[in-house]
C-alpha cells in the first residue's frame, strides 16, 4: 500500500511542477479532471 502512494506523490509532484496543476484556475464541470487525465498522457508521451 505504500508504494502506492509513492508513486500517486510523485505523479502529482510531476503534474505540479511542470504542469502547474495546483495553480489551475478550470474549476468546472469535468474539466480539471479531463485536463488532469490529458496531463498524465503528455507526460508519459514526454517519457
Amino acid at each position: 500500500m505504500r508504494g502506492h502512494w509513492c508513486i500517486e506523490n510523485r505523479l502529482h509532484w510531476v503534474k505540479d511542477v511542470v504542469f502547474k496543476e495546483d495553480d489551475s484556475k478550470i474549476r468546472l464541470g469535468h474539466a480539471p479532471a479531463n485536463l488532469s487525465v490529458l496531463r498524465a498522457i503528455a507526460l508519459n508521451i514526454l517519457r
